[in-house]
């Protein structure tokens, strides 16, 4: 049983996705962007550069997880970045 699941394990091929790749899978999707020192947006993500600053577009601005306001199309500037990941399809 104990080789089957190290078997199992160790044959699976790691999921490998550049910064770029998991980007481009976004474009056009709901994502939440964390800045370094907290204040979180969310948006619908319209374009990225080869630097991976973002083009954030229906954006809310969001502080300690109280909604401060809709502030509507955005650019941020990726070394401000702290994660982003996606909240939805549309």
């Amino acid at each position: 049983m104990l080789l089957t699941l190290m078997e199992n394990y160790y044959n699976k091929k790691p999921l490998i996705l550049s910064p770029k790749n998991f980007i481009q899978k976004l474009k056009g999707k709901i994502i939440c962007v964390q800045l370094k020192w907290g204040i979180t947006y969310k948006g619908k993500l319209l374009a990225f550069d080869s630097f991976l600053n973002l083009r954030i577009t229906e954006t809310e601005e969001w502080v300690e997880e109280k909604k401060i306001g809709l502030i509507g199309e955005i650019f941020i500037r990726c070394n401000n970045v702290s994660y982003i990941y996606n909240l939805g399809s549309n």
